[in-house]
């Protein structure tokens, strides 16, 4: 609770500091034939020394607006191509300027011109949050996993599970492609990309009807970096970090672009490695387990994408685009367990553990954009595969204290597991938009095909010799088919109301076959609809309000079906559920946005079918095994805040915070359960914008107690500190970064049931020292490029 009222103090000082006064300036900016000029770069600067206050981009239609205290500035409008406009003037009061403001074309650098901005850290957008990577220095050096935790009310465990704003089921997509990863495996592949690499993370938690119904609390969009230049750009990384274990980094991309093609191709290595501690206490019908896990792991990544685009005219383009990510890890487990607290129940099983995971990927893509602006038609063809090995050798350690030595303190090889795992993903999609008048309408349709095939076998040592154990052994073949048409319909009225409306149909059809111990074939054919509403409602030019629904599904992973029997020790094993049924989301929210900057909202979820695993153990068995189970429907409420606040010219705040409740009933072990508890997120990123290139960033979180299921997990915080210089006129950069100072990121679980007691405790490195280095090189001329992206990300998403 200390932990608590400590970060609850330092969020409510953080808004009780808004006494200094914010106004509103606003205006429009549009070229010398009266057509607004979307993405124009709006800067205010101190008037005494020309530094950068904060900044913004104007919309669609050429408006924007900033916020500041009283005082003189410079405000500078500047746009690719176009003469800046600069004028001098004075805030008192808010600020709404008349007159447009007219950009000229700079015929001298029309070709060439060079663009140097930064964008706010934190953005906020109708439908979603935008967290600018690139200019976080505590982001640098790290992966894309702990870029990803950063990102506001994003939250992440070691299992690999994503949530928003405590609301489990987030999907990630990468340049608006959903991962088919789920889990370890997505933890992984995203472990593999370098957060410098990164963009921004967009934060989604309302998706339009073009999106994948997949994913019960929204998505999460990592977009990755890349170039408007023309001509030859790129730039080189590398970098250091010591945890308990050390590692290093690297990596270079490039892009070369002319008037017809547009090549890019991207690098990136890392070795790293981690240790933890994963131990817990469980009874179940008065028998009692105790297991200590200790893990020491290395991994070695390489990620590879390269492209072509070639423009066949001004109105169409294709493009050809790759992938390669690999990872092999090798690890140590020493597991301990005991039963009942006798000393002669004490077990020592020492495990090595050789993994490898391989993915390709290709995509081809097809672009037409019409003569009226916003007509076009694009197609994705997509082909994916994806393999993952391992090789889990687990050994007796025997003592004298213990057991009929074999010899004092000798390693016995009991048993080996080998997994064998291929995903095949095939797909191929269509996307047409079609502007009339104030009216935008967009269809399209998908088809997907997903085939895994997973071959585990159990071997025990026998005598000396290894034998297959059939009951333990298992191949499994899963394949899943699904075929999506969408509409949409997006509409501004009277620039006081904007409107998106879609729906999206999916057919979904599954065959899983089993063979090994539990030989099965099931089969499961559903059409679901998922309709979607977006409202949006400026009151004035400082207010608006939004309203959105939408339904959303959650299918299971292809690990949570597969009933095979994964062994974590001989005496505890976890296995899939055969018949686990898809869980369907209705999500409702209303929020107010002040400023464009201030945002309070209010959110609703209905949860059917929700899906989660539980412990179980038959009485007088000394197996604890785990697995997936159907609960029935819950609910979940809560309400989100957003404040943002400049105190001066060189320190800003992003803070954020979460209240939620949860409301679950179920049964379980023969007892009714029932939660309802009241749960906080909160965070606070400080900013500090030193003279001669120099930034700093604190940040902190606080996740309080919360209950899911038979689970209360207790309270975690983050404090991360990072600074970033720099050099070579921009070109390079250099950043220290400390993350997780005090050492908060233990998740702690506790079970306290009429039949089942149990205490977890998971503690792995979390707190890091990095030193990184980046060095831009070419030239750094804009022109207009292509944005590249693929369409099967959603089935990636579940490996």
């Amino acid at each position: 609770m200390r932990n608590f009222y400590f970060f609850t103090f330092v969020f409510f000082f953080s808004l009780l500091s808004t006494t200094n006064a914010q106004h509103i300036i606003s205006g429009k900016v549009v070229d010398k034939d009266s057509n607004a000029l979307e993405w124009t770069n709006v800067s205010l600067l101190q008037a005494s020394d020309s530094s950068l206050v904060t900044g913004t981009i104007s919309d669609s239609e050429g408006k924007f607006q900033l916020n500041a205290a009283s005082g003189n500035y410079i405000m500078k409008v500047s746009f690719i191509g176009y003469t800046t406009f600069q004028k001098p003037f004075t805030i008192k009061q808010n600020i709404s300027l008349q007159k447009e403001i007219i950009l000229e074309e700079d015929k001298k650098n029309l070709e060439t011109v060079v663009v140097k901005g930064q964008k706010n850290l934190i953005e906020r957008k109708a439908d979603r949050i935008v967290f600018n990577v690139e200019n976080s220095p505590s982001t640098a050096g790290s992966s894309g996993w702990e870029a990803l935790r950063k990102a506001p009310g994003v939250m992440t465990d070691q299992n690999g599970e994503v949530a928003i704003s405590g609301k489990k089921g987030a999907r990630v997509m990468i340049n608006d492609r959903i991962v088919q990863l789920s889990g370890d495996e997505l933890k992984a592949y995203i472990e593999g990309l370098s957060a410098d690499d990164i963009s921004s993370i967009e934060v989604i938690t309302a998706p339009p009807a073009k999106y994948d119904a997949e994913g019960a609390a929204g998505l999460i969009n990592i977009k990755t970096k890349s170039t408007p230049a023309f001509g030859l750009v790129g730039s080189l990384r590398s970098g250091l970090e010591q945890a308990s274990l050390f590692g290093y980094n690297g990596g270079i991309n490039f892009y070369y672009q002319d008037q017809k093609i547009n090549i890019y191709g991207q690098y990136g290595g890392k070795s790293s490695g981690f240790t933890g501690v994963n131990d817990g206490t469980t009874t179940i019908y008065d028998a009692t387990t105790y297991i200590a896990d200790h893990y020491k792991y290395r991994n070695l990544t390489h990620n590879f994408k390269g492209g072509l685009d070639y423009k066949l005219n001004n109105k169409n383009v294709i493009g050809l685009m790759a992938e390669s990510s690999s990872r092999k890890g090798k690890g140590d487990i020493s597991s301990i367990t005991t039963f009942d607290n006798q000393e002669d129940n004490l077990f020592e099983n020492p495990s090595n553990t050789d993994s490898k995971r391989q993915l390709y990927s290709l995509n081809l893509n097809y672009r037409r954009d019409f003569s009226t602006e916003g007509h076009s038609l694009s197609t994705d063809l997509d082909y994916t595969t994806y393999q993952s090995n391992s090789l889990q050798e687990i050994y007796d350690f025997q003592k004298e204290s213990k057991l009929e030595s074999t010899g004092n303190g000798m390693k016995h090889f009991l048993s080996e597991s080998l997994s064998d795992q291929d995903f095949t993903i095939q797909s191929a999609k269509i996307d047409y938009n079609l502007p009339i008048k104030n009216l935008s309408l967009e269809s399209g349709a998908k088809i997907s095909r997903v085939k895994v095939k997973s071959d585990a076998e159990f071997k025990d040592n026998l005598n000396g010799a290894l034998a297959k154990d059939p009951t333990k052994s298992n191949l499994f073949h899963y394949q899943e088919t699904i075929s999506a048409l969408y509409t949409g319909i997006n509409s501004s009225i009277k620039e006081k109301f904007d409107v998106k409306l879609g729906l999206r149909g999916e057919y979904t059809q599954i065959e899983q076959n089993s063979q090994g111990s539990l030989d099965s074939t099931n089969q499961n054919n559903y059409l679901s609809f998922f309709p979607s509403v977006f409202l949006l409602y400026k009151d004035t030019d400082r207010q608006q309000w939004k309203l959105s629904y939408n339904k959303r599904i959650r299918r299971p992973s292809y690990r949570s079906l597969n009933p095979f029997r994964y062994y974590k020790n001989p005496y505890t094993y976890a296995e899939g559920n055969p018949y686990l049924q898809p869980s369907t989301v209705h999500n409702l929210e209303l929020g107010y946005t002040l400023d464009q900057t201030y945002t309070i909202s209010a959110y609703y979820q209905y949860n059917l079918n929700d899906a989660t695993d539980m412990a179980f153990q038959e009485p007088q068995d000394e197996y604890l095994y785990y697995s997936y189970i159907n609960l029935p429907p819950s609910k979940r409420y809560g309400m989100n805040f957003y404040i943002p606040i400049t105190f001066t010219s060189w320190w800003s705040i992003n803070n954020s915070l979460n209240l939620y409740a949860v409301k679950e009933n179920f049964t379980y072990l023969n007892q009714y359960i029932s939660n309802h508890q009241l749960s906080a997120n909160l965070s606070s990123t400080n900013t500090f914008s030193i003279s001669n290139g120099i930034k700093i960033e604190l940040s902190s979180w606080y996740n309080s107690p919360q209950r899911s299921f038979i689970y209360k997990v207790g309270n975690t915080f983050d404090v991360s500190l990072g600074v970033k210089k720099s050099l070579f006129n921009d070109r390079g950069s250099l950043a220290l970064n400390l993350s997780d100072i005090f050492k908060g990121n233990v998740a702690e679980v506790d079970i306290n049931l009429e039949q089942m007691k149990a205490e977890y405790r998971n503690q792995f490195d979390t707190r890091y020292l990095r030193l990184s280095f980046n060095y831009k090189f070419g030239k750094e001329s804009v022109k207009n490029n292509r944005k590249r992206k693929a369409g099967n990300q959603e089935e990636r998403n579940r490996l």
